[in-house]
């Protein structure tokens, strides 16, 4: 059953979102280009905050704050995942447009550069643990490896036995399916709210994305731990579950209304193409018309009278 549910997992995280985007490139005849553009956005975004948030964890003025407030998990929660996250992200997508040039400012372009941002967040933070924990449970070891310690072997093979123990359920769960298409729906809708802002020149929109960001990543952290630290044994706590569940969906409505509400309102005030318009050929010298040795008419000189020489 834990294998079943890690496929549809898989399905869902990684199949599906490369098929959406793969389909909006089509219909909106964007280069790949565009939705590359999307994607390494979100690939530097990620790289200079797993620097910037080690840098601030391993710093004195962080962890005389922890210690000064006493309320390490709340501050870690807000200050260092949600709003750190918040600024590079927000920074990344306005360059990912920039990047993208006159093709991402169109409504086809920003929904395949939103499309490229979103689906590698979720593959790469959700996808590639879905495919990779099946794999690591049917390729691990049945005998104590060379160079393991047998705690360490016996540590894994918990792992593998849980695996092959969990119910649907429970693997349903641990798979982060439904915290996966809620990241996937937020990345996409915030992305659009940036892309607002950048075709209409408006920093107000770019701010709200921003601060939306932040809020919106506090509640996941709040209730994906939550749900997390209560749903070990998920058949033992199913309303929880459902309840986690109910709020994931609700959040993910709350960003489908976001796309829905700037496909209503803006997408109509933008191109739906970029004219691109040719630059005009050099214009060549003027050419001389006229045969080498051939003169004007004004240039030609009157014929001399001849005499007449008939004898008479």
């Amino acid at each position: 059953m834990s294998t079943i549910a890690y496929v549809v997992a898989v399905i869902f995280m990684v199949f599906l979102p490369l098929i959406f985007s793969f389909t909006l490139v089509r219909k909106y005849g964007t280069p790949w280009m565009v939705f590359m553009m999307g994607g390494l956005a979100f690939l530097v975004a990620e790289i200079v905050r797993s620097v910037a948030g080690n840098a601030i964890n391993s710093s004195d003025f962080y962890n005389n704050l922890m210690h000064g407030l006493s309320m390490d998990y709340f501050v870690y929660i807000i200050f260092l995942n949600a709003l750190i996250m918040s600024v590079f992200q927000t920074a990344a997508r306005y360059a990912g447009f920039r990047l993208a040039g006159p093709s991402g400012l169109t409504w086809g372009g920003g929904l395949t550069v939103a499309a490229g941002f979103a689906a590698l967040t979720l593959v790469l933070n959700y996808g590639l643990n879905a495919v990779m924990t099946p794999v690591f449970v049917m390729t691990a070891p049945t005998t104590l490896p060379d160079g393991m310690t047998p705690a360490d072997f016996a540590s894994m093979q918990d792992m593998v036995n849980t695996y092959w123990n969990a119910t649907f359920l429970n693997a349903f769960v641990q798979s982060n399916l439904i915290p996966g298409l809620w990241q996937f729906t937020l990345q996409f809708a915030l992305t659009m709210v940036v892309w607002v802002g950048v075709v209409q020149k408006k920093w107000q929109w770019i701010a709200s994305a921003f601060l939306l960001e932040v809020a919106m990543f506090s509640v996941y952290f709040v209730v994906g731990n939550w749900i997390a630290f209560y749903l070990f044994n998920a058949q033992d706590y199913l309303i929880n579950l459902i309840l986690g569940s109910l709020i994931f969906v609700a959040l993910m409505a709350f960003n489908v209304g976001i796309v829905y509400f700037i496909y209503k309102k803006v997408s109509p005030l933008t191109p739906a193409v970029v004219e691109v318009k040719a630059k005009p050929a050099p214009s060549k010298p003027a050419q001389n018309t006229l045969a080498p040795r051939e003169k004007s008419v004004q240039d030609a000189k009157a014929a001399r009278k001849i005499k007449n020489t008939d004898l008479k």
